[in-house]
């Protein structure tokens, strides 16, 4: 089976681009980092092939940043990611792969100090199971 993930990046990443106008959303975060911003993050992924397919079961983490005083606006972040990306099936066609399942799963708000500011992330985890068409 071929690794779909990097396909899959890509579409997120363009799809999010457009649809999420209201926060930056980046695959590596720049050094002069804004004060709220989106990361397309870490990918923890699986073999679920059978004896006549090849699929992928992907899990793939977001991650929401603010420096905003509580958890309003990262609440707001996480709804707009859900907006842009629930029920978003990528067509991944072109890499050889189709998108046979999608949906968000999971989240998770807390609260992080890094030398000495205070941070608001959230976390939303998405569910993939890619066919390996080839």
């Amino acid at each position: 089976m071929k690794n779909p993930i990097w396909a899959l990046q890509v579409a997120i990443k363009q799809h999010a681009d457009a649809q999420i106008l209201k926060y930056p959303v980046y695959d590596g975060v720049p050094e002069n980092e804004p004060k709220e911003y989106i990361v397309l993050g870490e990918y923890d992924f699986i073999n679920q092939s059978d004896k006549t397919n090849s699929y992928m079961e992907i899990r793939h983490t977001i991650t929401c940043w603010s420096q905003y005083d509580g958890t309003k606006q990262v609440c707001a972040m996480l709804d707009a990611v859900i907006q842009a990306l629930d029920g978003f099936y990528p067509d991944l066609s072109a890499g050889g792969f189709e998108n046979y399942f999608q949906r968000w799963e999971q989240g998770k708000i807390a609260r992080y100090d890094r030398d000495g500011i205070i941070y608001r992330y959230g976390t939303l985890t998405f569910r993939y199971i890619i066919k390996d068409l080839q």
